[in-house]
Parts: C-alpha cells; structure tokens; sequence
C-alpha cells in the first residue's frame, strides 16, 4: 500500500516563503514587481559599487570584503520604498543615508585598525572612489525606476480593473491608496454599498447595492474586488463569497481592523489558519537578533572609551556632595517588566531620582552640568551589555509616570513591545527631557511609535550619529 502523499501546509513552497520572510523581518509585496525591485536597488548599488572596485584592484579573496559586504547587505536591504515621494526628498534621503553609512563604515574601519595595529580595511583608493561612486549608483538606479516603473507595473499585461464592496473607513482608505499610487496598475472605477450617497468618498460613484455586485463581476466590467465590510457582517460576506467563487474575479478581503493604528501589520499563515499581525514587535525575527548584536558590539567599544570618563565624573560626585556617586533607577521596560538601570548621581541622594526620574531636581551645579549633557546616563552602557536596554529605543519611564499616562495617552504601553533606550528618535528632534506636559508625552509617543513603525539598522545607526553630534550642541 502506498503511503499518501504529504500534502501538509508546511511542505508547500509558498509556506515556507512565508516563514522564511518572517524571519528575515521582511514586510514586503512579494506579489509586486515594484516592490521587489525597489527593496534590492540599494543593495545592489552599494554592494555592486564596491566589488567593481574590489575586482578591479585585484582584492577579491580577501575575506574582510566578503564580511563587509555581509554588513552592507544587513544594513541596507530592503531599500527604502521612494516611488512614492516627490524626486527631490528621494535625492535628500539617499545622500543623507549614505552619509550615515560612509560615516559609521569610515569610522568603524579606522577605529578597528587602531584597537588591532593594522590598516584599514577600507584601503584609501577603493574608499575615494567608492564614496562617490556608490551614491551615484543608487540615484541612477532609483531614477531608472521612476522612469521603467509603469511598465513594470503592467508587467504581467492583465489590466486590472476593480471594486470595493463596502463605503465606510476602510473601503475610503483603500480607494485613496490605489487612487494616489502613481505607478499602481488597478483602476478602482467604484464602490458597492447598501448604504447610499452620504458615505461615498474620493470622488467615486455608488454603483449599487452589494446584491448586485457578482452581475457587475459577470458582465465584465471588473475583475478584482476588495470586500471591505466589518467583521461583524460575517453572513454578508460569505454570501458575498459564494457568489463570487463562480466568477473568474480576484476577491481580497480587508479586515475593518485594519483602520486601527497598526504596529508592523502584516499577513500570513499559521498552519492552514490565515492571520493578521497588528501590535507586533518589529524585532520579532532575525531583526531582533541583527539589533542585539549591533547593541552589544558598539556598546562594549563605547564602554571600553568612557570608563575613565565615567572615573572622573564619579569623583566629580563624590566632591561635590555627599552620598554614592552611581544609583539605581527603577524603571519600566520590555513587556512593562521593571529595570534597574545604573546612573551617575545627579541629585541629593534619596528616593527622588528612583521615584520622579527626570523631574527629580539637580542638587547642584555639577549634577545640572551632567544632566545637561546626558552624562549621568553614562552607566547605562552596562544595561546595554546586559540586555536590560537597547542603544537605540523609546526612553524607559519612572512607575509614576507610566500608571499616569497609561490611561490618557493611546499607545503609551506599545512602547513597551521593543527594548527600552538610552536615546531614541523622540529625543534627537528635540522631545526629551522631563515629562512637561501632556502634550509633550503624547509627541514623544508619536514619535516612538513612528520609529517601531520604521525600524531599520540604518535608522538606529542615523539615530546614534546624531545624538553623539547633540552633545556638543548646549540644550535649552
């Protein structure tokens, strides 16, 4: 007797695609031909750059170039989504990008061959002319697929002519998206809906009631539908589905959850069962493994400079008050798990600084100058190594402060799915310090929730760079 064949979701080539995304932390429309070719345009400017140089000086079976080019790859690929942006904030954000990465590479290379007494792995004439030459590399790239975009978008030549059932929020988005999409290939000619004129957005008309949806399929005049009705029309819609198995139409189904403020969203399966990522940690895969390396990589070779500064300032401490020069704050972190994070002194010694964090008031001038300067956060490079922080995240906050806003601010507890920080993108545009008032907390939210919702290692790294440049610039 033979055995039946495995026919197992987890054996299917497209599962294991899926799998295989997920843990590359990878969000993009594998099913796009815009969206693949744009992910792999800066690597391949930036890779391709440096091994026509490296092949034309003779240097290819040097390992450090393959080690270089594995970093190139983790911090550049996929490349940032431009189509959609005017050409000159494309122009700014590729030469602004590229100035991160030249400085950190730059950096990185000389500061390896000091601590090892070697040459640095950039050579100087392969580094001239790469930094030129990779820049210019990406913006013609980026330009040619401005230019070839509409073509690859009709790609497959069916033209795709489609519908949604359902004019409320979702059904709104939606149209707007396919709508402003420069280089879409869908043509969304109108809506379907049981409810009439007062709901209908973008300029599109009603076309009918959902009963006369699969007439309009059948007839021709459309060939993808996107049902956007809410869950709670269950019935409705798999009415709507069987009718609409008996056509030769393409039927998406977007969830009404999707109008919430969606965390990394995503799609995919669990076993044969579909589900719907909406809070979900953007360090959820690989990437979490990618951050954490970078996190204690450049926290040990930070450590190991600031030590005897940290020496100094704690002497500082100790003269110019009484009490321990180092103290431990209890804050709250991943998964609301409390910390204890380390830090020079900057108060008169007692339960403040652990209770009020930042709104604890300096207790002399010594301790405002380190306050000011950020450097009674110094310690927390040990958090780091340990794993209770991250370099780069939203800024832990005192027990008081988090059963405070909690309740008043949407999304404040998001914060808590990523490794707290010791600076983060709230901070460098200028929103830190002391909690000083409600707005100011829901900005400095916004602006945590805007960085999980754009996580690279390029971003963290762009992050760090100008945080170190804020310490030489007098806060107000």
């Amino acid at each position: 007797m033979n055995a039946a064949p495995d026919t197992s979701l987890s054996n299917l080539p497209a599962y294991r695609t899926a799998v295989l995304r997920r843990m590359l932390g990878m969000s993009l429309s594998w099913r796009h031909p815009l969206s693949s070719a744009e992910a792999l345009l800066d690597p391949l400017a930036i890779l391709g750059s440096l091994w026509l140089l490296v092949l034309h000086a003779g240097l290819h079976e040097e390992a450090h170039w393959w080690w270089l080019s594995a970093l190139l790859l983790l911090l550049t690929y996929p490349a940032p989504a431009y189509l959609r942006v005017p050409f000159t904030t494309m122009v700014r954000s590729i030469l602004a990008g590229w100035l991160v990465l030249a400085i950190v590479l730059i950096g990185g290379s000389f500061l390896l061959a000091g601590l090892s007494g070697t040459a640095p792995i950039l050579e100087s004439a392969i580094l001239r002319d790469w930094l030129w030459l990779a820049p210019l590399m990406q913006l013609g790239l980026h330009a040619l697929l401005r230019c070839i975009a509409p073509m690859l978008a009709d790609l497959d030549g069916n033209s795709r002519i489609a519908v949604i059932a359902g004019a409320g929020d979702v059904g709104g988005r939606l149209a707007a998206q396919l709508l402003n999409n420069p280089y879409g290939a869908t043509q969304v000619v109108g809506f379907f809906d049981d409810r009439h004129g007062e709901r209908i957005e973008q300029g599109l008309p009603l076309l009918g009631p959902l009963s006369e949806l699969p007439a309009y399929i059948v007839a021709g005049k459309a060939n993808i539908v996107y049902i956007c009705l809410p869950l709670a029309a269950q019935s409705r819609i798999g009415s709507m589905l069987e009718t609409l198995r008996h056509t030769d139409a393409q039927v998406y189904y977007v969830p009404d959850a999707l109008v919430a403020d969606l965390l990394r969203g995503w799609c995919d399966v669990v076993g044969d069962a579909p589900v719907v990522a909406m809070l979900e940690s953007p360090f959820a895969s690989l990437a979490g493994v990618c951050k954490r390396i970078l996190d204690i990589v450049l926290a040990t070779i930070a450590l190991v400079f600031v030590l005897p500064l940290i020496a100094v300032l704690a002497i500082g401490v100790k003269l110019a008050s009484k009490g321990p020069a180092f103290v431990v704050q209890h804050r709250f972190g991943l998964d609301g798990r409390e910390l204890l994070l380390y830090a020079l002194r900057a108060t008169e010694p007692g339960p403040q600084e652990t209770e009020h964090g930042d709104k604890a008031p300096a207790n002399n001038a010594f301790g405002k100058l380190m306050r000011r300067s950020q450097l009674e956060k110094l310690p927390r490079l040990v958090n780091v190594i340990q794993g209770r922080l991250s370099l780069v995240g939203p800024r832990p906050h005192a027990k008081a402060h988090n059963e405070i806003y909690r309740r008043i601010v949407k999304g404040h507890l998001v914060r808590h799915k990523v490794r707290c920080g010791i600076t983060g993108w709230a901070q460098i545009n200028g929103v830190r310090g002391g909690e000083k008032s409600l707005d100011h907390m829901k900005a400095r939210v916004s602006h945590d929730l805007e960085y999980l919702r754009h996580w690279s290692l390029r971003l963290d790294l762009q992050i760090m760079l100008r945080a170190l440049a804020s310490l030489f610039v007098p806060r107000t």
